[in-house]
């Protein structure tokens, strides 16, 4: 196969890269290894290290599997970008599972089919887009939520000044 792009890259751009054969969450479980009091995830002024974040993903695929989360099933994930997405998709990682993003911001329709094709049982779920999920769930395969909330991961005072917003 042909790559004409190759002829733009600099002289001390390799042609190809050799990657470990390894899963996704082994990198972070090398990264909290080495790293783990360094910033991993910025969000609003707060921040997530990698020991944390590590943690976290753990206790989550522990929880999966206490719900019945099962090697080979599909974690839905409704979420914008917040710490609670890597959260639930390392852990659905280290559960045996696999993460499936879907747009929090797409159509009732367009998601409910998105659902359907991705056989989903388990959804991580922003709790501000609740309500439209719950218009479909009847017509899905989804049997289970696990709901989580902006505010969760905010900094003092901002998740004090978003609960007041909210209201």
């Amino acid at each position: 196969m042909e790559k004409p792009w190759i002829k733009f890259y600099d002289l001390h751009v390799p042609e190809h890269l050799d990657y470990p054969r390894m899963g996704l969450q082994q990198i972070l479980d090398d990264a909290a290894d080495h790293f783990p009091a360094k910033t991993a995830v910025f969000f609003f002024g707060g921040r997530v290290n990698y020991g944390t974040l590590r943690i976290q993903a753990n206790r989550f695929a522990s929880a999966l599997m206490g719900m019945g989360f099962r090697k080979g099933d599909r974690l839905g994930l409704l979420l914008p970008n917040m710490p609670q997405t890597i959260i639930s998709a390392f852990g659905a990682l280290k559960a045996g599972g696999a993460a499936v993003f879907f747009d929090p911001l797409g159509e009732e329709e367009e998601l409910e089919r998105q659902f359907n094709d991705a056989g989903l049982e388990t959804l991580v779920v922003l709790d501000l887009v609740l309500r439209r999920v719950d218009k479909i769930f009847s017509r899905t395969k989804l049997k289970q939520f696990i709901i989580t909330g902006v505010k969760d991961y905010l900094p003092f005072p901002r998740d004090f000044l978003f609960s007041l917003a909210a209201r």
